[in-house]
């Protein structure tokens, strides 16, 4: 069978056109993003729609190419929201210089709103999916589930003349949170499954009180907070992530007998644990196409990390649809940093390969 070449120029010059949409979570430019997206959709032939959601103040983006019937369905499933600009880039990120991924739901970095609302809307009905999230072209068959975490730690204060009777908050913050990020939790099933345990502490603030008035430096700071996120695979549970929290806060206790804690989860919508095995018919095509695009290269396939530890909205249709999926995507290796980029030949192997996995697929 002859396959169609995609014209890069052509390629690129969408992606241009996307990435200077300013897409935050929860602003104006997801509903740009998706009007676009919809837009291109429907100019490439495509049966093209957005759908609202949150009371008519989100939308994602759905496209169908229809077939004449009898085949198999695929859904490719991603995001158009992205991370907040750092410090440190050199470019500007909404200039179209750089190249990032193609997706089309929003709010996947509140836990995957987006593709939750388009799976209660009935518009998620396929027999296959591959979520886009950015794993360098790797088959990615587990990932953990995301859960945020807030621990309160409330100590003791006392002028700084008379230290050595307080409970300083911020001292047993800085014993707490490197216990806290070498964490793994218990009941994994599988070395795979150990393989996804990761606890990472990303903001921490401290005080005096619970307002955490920072006007008073000589006196002992006796309340602290401190959030992150744990990664956990699939079989293990919240109850798990909350005994490891809770023996860790126990250990750094032991050293401030006066300090007391509390450990609260924060995520309204988590995103759950995803897996597939590595035979499955999803994988093993696009393992053929992947190969076939890139030949004599075999394509790196498992829980791997780093992306075994992403949480993503592959997750959602895992756990709510029992769909089979896989998660592959161009770009990873400069994600979450300065100047994020993909790279030009990784984007365009990408296209190659799903426009072979879309004729495999769905004959």
């Amino acid at each position: 069978m002859q396959l169609p070449t995609p014209d890069q120029q052509e390629c690129l010059d969408v992606l241009r056109l996307l990435v200077q949409v300013k897409s935050y979570s929860q602003t104006s430019g997801e509903i740009d993003a998706t009007n676009h997206m919809a837009e291109v959709m429907r100019r490439a032939g495509l049966e093209s729609a957005t759908h609202s959601f949150d009371g008519g103040k989100r939308q994602n983006a759905v496209g169908v190419w229809r077939g004449v019937g009898g085949g198999k369905t695929l859904l490719f499933n991603g995001h158009l929201d992205t991370n907040p600009v750092t410090e440190g880039w050199t470019v500007d990120p909404w200039g179209g210089l750089g190249d990032v991924v193609l997706t089309y739901v929003v709010g996947e970095l509140q836990g995957g709103v987006g593709t939750v609302a388009l799976i209660e809307q009935g518009l998620c009905t396929a027999d296959y999916f591959v979520n886009c999230e950015p794993s360098d072209l790797k088959a990615i068959t587990m990932h953990a589930e995301s859960l945020v975490f807030r621990i309160e730690l409330t100590g003791v204060t006392r002028h700084m003349s008379k230290r050595e009777d307080a409970t300083d908050a911020i001292m047993a913050t800085t014993d707490l949170v490197p216990r806290l990020n070498s964490l793994v939790f218990d009941n994994a099933s599988s070395p795979d499954v150990a393989a996804c345990n990761r606890c990472s502490v990303g903001v921490v603030r401290a005080g005096l009180g619970r307002e955490m008035a920072d006007w008073r430096p000589p006196q002992v700071a006796d309340f602290a907070v401190i959030r992150g996120s744990a990664r956990f695979g699939p079989g293990q549970t919240h109850a798990d992530v909350r005994s490891a929290l809770e023996a860790a806060c126990e250990e750094t206790k032991s050293r401030y007998p006066e300090l007391q804690y509390t450990v609260h989860f924060e995520n309204a919508v988590t995103m759950p644990a995803f897996q597939v095995e590595k035979d499955a018919y999803i994988v093993k095509r696009l393992n053929e196409a992947y190969e076939a695009v890139r030949p004599g290269v075999t394509q790196p396939t498992g829980a791997l990390a780093p992306q075994c530890f992403y949480g993503s909205d592959a997750g959602h249709l895992y756990k709510t649809l029992g769909m089979q999926g896989v998660v592959c995507g161009p770009g990873g290796k400069y994600n979450t940093m300065p100047d994020e980029r993909v790279e030009v030949s990784d984007y365009m192997d990408c296209i190659k390969m799903f426009i072979r996995l879309i004729v495999d697929v769905c004959a």
